[in-house]
């Protein structure tokens, strides 16, 4: 989907029918049960869920040759993996920022702008607010972690003592 989309100048297209795509299947449990469903045929499956996708004929092509190939169940693999093609042809960066309160504007500004900095590309970061963390902040970017909790620092503190 993601090549196809790219060779047509359609990624903008493609990436808004397929996250409207798998809300739907999330939140509409008639449509799960129809594309999950191994009793419908496949070409009735398919005739029944394109009419779901009737603007975006692109995703109904893909979707057709999910359900010819029965494979259903890795739909929102795909629309996690069409997302990470998505950022890197994009050079979008995401993260998650944790902290164990709400950050400021003034503290979000300036995480966003470091990693900018330092990855060289636009960054987009998800928020969690976790007080179990006490102080500091948790940031995940990537395979990467940066730990500067309260916690983290209570266990290396931990483990420094048993020696």
């Amino acid at each position: 989907l993601f090549e196809r989309a790219k060779e047509k100048g359609r990624l903008a297209e493609a990436d808004v029918a397929l996250r409207s795509f798998c809300r739907l299947l999330r939140d509409d449990q008639t449509v799960r049960d129809i594309f999950f469903s191994p009793c419908f045929e496949k070409k009735k499956k398919a005739a029944i869920i394109g009419k779901f996708l009737e603007p975006s004929e692109l995703l109904a092509d893909f979707v057709r040759i999910i359900i010819a190939r029965r494979g259903e169940k890795m739909i929102f693999d795909i629309e996690r993996k069409f997302t990470e093609y998505l950022d890197k042809d994009q050079g979008i960066l995401r993260g998650t920022l944790a902290a164990p309160f709400t950050l400021n504007d003034k503290y979000r500004r300036q995480f966003k702008e470091r990693l900018e900095k330092k990855y060289n590309c636009r960054v987009i970061l998800n928020e969690l607010t976790d007080p179990r963390l006490l102080g500091g902040a948790k940031l995940c970017v990537g395979d990467t972690v940066y730990d500067g909790t309260f916690l983290r620092q209570l266990a290396k503190m931990k483990m420094s003592l048993k020696g």
